[in-house]
């Protein structure tokens, strides 16, 4: 079912699926809530709260792994030239590589931030480029 492009789809995931996850980025949270947000296409966005930690699981559901580390590179340079992004969190078991595997599919988790989706761009840099 879908709705404007977004897909709701019934969860594919477990709880365990989700912790065996946070488990290769150093993360054994005693408590664990996930909720499902609102996904397009075939990925999957899971919102996380553990022990506190607010993170969210972003699972590729038809991107080769290869493209998700080219959107990385593309992330990691707009950090470094003054965009207001947000960097994606490292693996424990291998520490130079953001990018895991969750159910099959390549995923990445990324610290949770409030804010909106949208073209709102007011950075003068970022309107500049």
């Amino acid at each position: 079912m879908s709705e404007g492009g977004k897909v709701h789809s019934t969860p594919r995931w477990t709880l365990e699926n989700v912790r065996q996850f946070l488990f290769t980025y150093g993360r054994a949270p005693r408590e664990l809530a996930v909720e499902q947000m609102e996904s397009w296409s075939a990925n999957v966005v899971l919102r996380l709260e553990a022990d506190g930690e607010r993170l969210v699981l972003r699972q590729y559901g038809v991107t080769p792994p290869d493209e998700v580390r080219w959107e990385l590179a593309v992330l990691e340079y707009l950090r470094k030239h003054g965009f207001p992004t947000v960097g994606p969190l490292s693996r424990t078991d291998t520490p130079n590589d953001c990018l895991g595997e969750f159910l099959g599919k390549p995923a990445i988790l990324y610290p949770f931030f409030e804010g909106q989706n949208g073209c709102g761009v007011e950075s003068p840099l970022a309107i500049a480029q």
